[in-house]
């Protein structure tokens, strides 16, 4: 599981903003969480939690036994939702080497479906009871 690309490009590497070279897996199935802004409280709602729930439920899969590999610098809101929901998670910036699910967001996936997932789901109702400091507002309609 390649890294996204560093911020900066280039310039990143003239800065000496260099990461490690690879890291191991920390689970026994990893999905790349680090694309399309996964720290962005309604994008991992709506991108990545339906997708990781499909994976678990499709390869048959508890919660647990897929890590959500995630960037170094996530806000902590997410790694709280994701471990209240059952989740495993990594977080690196450096490209992680184990066995993975490669998937590509589609367009296909509109935000009214999502929705509907949520509500459906129970997430919403899950998420509103964790414990600590509150999570971002959940809002479905």
């Amino acid at each position: 599981m390649a890294p996204p690309a560093l911020r900066g490009g280039w310039r990143g590497f003239v800065k000496g903003k260099t990461r490690s070279k690879s890291v191991a897996l920390s689970g026994t199935l990893g999905m790349d969480c680090r694309i399309d802004s996964p720290g962005n409280w309604s994008h991992f709602l709506n991108l990545h939690l339906p997708l990781a729930f499909e994976l678990v439920r499709r390869f048959d899969l508890a919660p647990a036994d897929l890590t959500l590999i995630l960037p170094a610098r996530i806000p902590s809101f997410i790694l709280r939702a994701a471990a209240h929901l059952g989740f495993s998670t990594q977080c690196s910036d450096s490209l992680v080497i184990g066995p993975c699910i490669a998937y590509q967001l589609s367009v296909n996936i509109t935000i009214p479906d999502r929705r509907k997932w949520l509500e459906a789901s129970g997430i919403v109702e899950q998420l509103a009871n964790v414990d600590g400091p509150r999570l971002p507002r959940l809002q479905t309609h």
